[in-house]
C-alpha cells in the first residue's frame, strides 16, 4: 500500500501534461517492442529452399517455401538448405593400378536433398 501511495504522490507532483507524456512514452515503447517482436517472428523461405526449425534446441518442423512464422526466443531457424540439384566436382586423384600403371581418377557427383 505504501508503494501505491508513493506512486500517486509522484503523479500528483507532475504537471498535467507531463503525466500524459509519460503514459504516451510507455505506450509508444510497448508498441515499438510489439512491432519488433512481430517482425522477428516472420521468416520468408525462397523457392528451392527449405529451413529447419528448432524449438529449445530440438528439431520441431520444416519450413517450406513461402511465408512462415516462428516464436522468437523459443524457436530458431537452425539451417537453410537448397533442395535443388547440386554439383560436387571431385578433383583428379593420381592412382596406381595393381599392374603399376599410373592413371588419374576424376569424378562429378550430382546430388539433391529429397527429405
Amino acid at each position: 500500500m505504501h508503494t501505491s501511495a508513493t506512486l500517486f504522490s509522484l503523479v500528483a507532483l507532475l504537471p498535467l501534461g507531463a503525466a500524459s507524456g509519460v503514459a504516451w512514452e510507455l505506450s509508444a515503447g510497448a508498441a515499438a517492442a510489439a512491432v519488433m517482436l512481430a517482425v522477428s517472428s516472420v521468416r520468408i523461405i525462397s523457392t528451392g529452399e527449405e529451413a529447419l526449425v528448432e524449438r529449445l534446441g530440438r528439431f520441431e518442423r520444416r519450413l517450406h517455401p513461402g511465408l512462415s512464422f516462428v516464436i522468437p526466443g523459443i524457436e530458431r531457424v537452425s539451417i537453410y538448405a537448397s533442395i535443388r540439384e547440386q554439383v560436387l566436382d571431385v578433383p583428379p586423384q593420381p592412382c596406381i593400378t595393381s599392374d603399376n600403371a599410373p592413371l588419374s581418377a576424376d569424378a562429378v557427383v550430382f546430388f539433391r536433398i529429397k527429405d
